[in-house]
């Protein structure tokens, strides 16, 4: 089976598969996983009847989870993010050590230790002894200084705890497929890399069913389908039109700001089926405009100027959904700009002609710029921030879009923006 669609209708009906896989471009594997869990676990059942296990949970675990019945009758869901045992070897994103030790230094020891046991445990390396060069070679990771001490001290945490690292044998999980699911559990898979070699993988396949939004890197994907993927699940249609202005507007390189802007058109289209460029105009222009300020203000560590920016583009009928995508693009743009700067000699580029060779260093670094006072601005503000900085507030970023989407309100994001420009 192929495509989410026909899933969805599926889990409408009450004739979900027991397996779900999703797997591809991060934000669009995560939102299908969101929307079907969404429609087989009721609000009101979550606490009890859904059980989210994250990257360092081994498949035993997996198995037990899915093995019990929910307390009270009902449909239950496992939902397994990002597992590392499905993991690619060399699958992890390059912000992971800077997440985990976010994680340390929250005094979530115990996870963090977990979790980078079984990151390591999948690169075939000792996170104690570990170097630079063996965490590049084997886990496809550029770790700091401040990433190895930390990889040191939370294996010693893990040594002196008695943490495992955990197990990647998969034959409870085979037992538990071959005697049948338990009626009614559900297993939801999300993940950005998936292994295709893998026997566990391939069995999942069969036995359930399978989207892949294949994962496109830098590259510009087809705008279009970008938005028949975000509109098609609303039970919407898009003109040509309102793509070429979606294009225009937003284009195909920022997926999640892409979906959060036709998220907001559909809204605002209510009953009807049809987007049109006028819809988008309607939206998504007014919706740059008061954008502007939080942006801007975020470039420059302004925090009152940043929360002005919230309080016009709430105001101005926009969601706490909108205002994190924008954020998020806003840091994505910074660690970009900085590529940019290291990749030509972290010189800041002047006015003018002599900074012509900025605009392809950043086009290469993923940021369409059209001209070099524009490179020279973008720039100037990567510079206010640390790298290290960036990936953090790129993973709260992500973290903030979840706290929303789950019932949080405009704290969530002050909180977000304040420690952005503190």
């Amino acid at each position: 089976m192929s495509g989410l669609e026909p899933i969805l209708a599926q889990a409408r009906s009450g004739k979900a598969p027991a397996i779900l896989l999703f797997h591809g471009e991060e934000f669009l594997a995560r939102k299908a996983a969101e929307e079907i869990v969404d429609l087989l676990v009721p609000a009101g059942q979550r606490d009890l009847n859904l059980a989210v296990l994250e990257a360092a949970a081994s498949p035993g675990e997996v198995a037990r989870e899915l093995a019990t019945v929910p307390m009270f009758r009902g449909t239950k869901v496992v939902w397994l993010r990002d597992p590392e045992f499905l993991a690619p070897r060399k699958a992890a994103r390059g912000d992971q050590l800077a997440r985990l030790r976010e994680l340390w230094e929250q005094g979530r020891q115990k996870e963090a230790a977990r979790r980078l046991l079984a990151l390591a445990q999948k690169a075939g390396i000792d996170p104690a002894t570990a170097s630079a060069a063996q965490w590049k070679d084997e886990a496809g990771l550029d770790p700091s200084g401040a990433d190895l001490e930390f990889c040191r001290d939370a294996a010693n945490f893990a040594a002196t705890e008695q943490i495992p690292p955990p197990g990647t044998d998969t034959a409870e999980l085979d037992r538990l497929f071959a005697a049948g699911i338990p009626a009614g559990n559900h297993l939801v898979v999300s993940a950005s890399g998936i292994d295709g070699r893998l026997a566990l993988y391939k069995k999942l396949k069969d036995l359930g069913a399978e989207v892949s939004f294949k994962a496109q890197g830098r590259e510009k994907r087809d705008v279009g389908e970008l938005c028949r993927e975000a509109v098609e699940p609303l039970g919407k249609r898009i003109a040509p039109a309102a793509i070429a202005r979606l294009d225009t507007l937003v284009g195909g390189e920022q997926v999640r700001l892409l979906h959060a802007e036709l998220e907001k058109v559909a809204l605002y289209v209510g009953e009807r089926p049809t987007i049109e460029a006028a819809d988008v105009d309607a939206v998504v222009e007014a919706s740059r405009e008061v954008e502007f300020l939080l942006t801007n203000s975020v470039e420059k560590r302004d925090l009152a100027g940043a929360v002005e920016g919230l309080s016009q583009i709430l105001d101005a009928g926009g969601g706490l959904p909108q205002v994190v995508a924008s954020v998020a693009t806003c840091v994505r743009q910074l660690l970009a700009a900085q590529e940019a700067t290291r990749a030509t000699g972290g010189r800041i580029p002047g006015f003018g002609a002599g900074a012509s060779a900025w605009v392809a260093a950043f086009n290469d670094a993923g940021l369409k710029m059209g001209n070099p006072n524009a490179a020279k601005f973008k720039a100037e503000a990567a510079a206010r921030f640390g790298r290290d900085e960036l990936l953090w507030a790129l993973i709260a970023a992500a973290d903030a879009d979840l706290e929303v989407k789950s019932g949080g309100g405009r704290l969530v994001v002050e909180r977000l923006l304040w420690d952005l420009c503190k």
